[in-house]
């Protein structure tokens, strides 16, 4: 895991919370993605959603977040070829929206 967390703010969201956050991705971990792990690193016990919300380099870049694959954020270039690994993404803010760690 090549990135870190920042927790811009957490806002109720009815019967669930959100979380917005920033994830400075300075060296993906393989060719296409970068672990991240939502449940861990924002403290849920589930996790319903997340959202890409911006991306720094928008314009070289494109992002999602793939549940099924091990809680893992995909990036690729522009053109559909995966970065390298060890690319420097810039960052991704996303929103996580949940159930809170009791």
């Amino acid at each position: 895991m090549t990135h870190t967390t920042t927790v811009e703010e957490r806002v109720s969201d009815g019967s669930f919370e959100s979380v917005f956050a920033t994830l400075d991705v300075t060296g993906l971990d393989a060719a296409d993605s970068e672990s991240f792990d939502p449940a861990a690193e924002l403290g849920f016990d589930t996790v319903l959603g997340v959202s890409v919300e911006g991306l720094e380099n928008g314009d070289l870049y494109q992002a999602a977040f793939d549940h099924l694959d091990g809680a893992t954020l995909h990036v690729h270039n522009l053109d559909g070829t995966d970065p390298t690994a060890g690319t420097d993404v810039g960052e991704v803010r996303v929103k996580v929206s949940g159930d809170p760690s009791a």
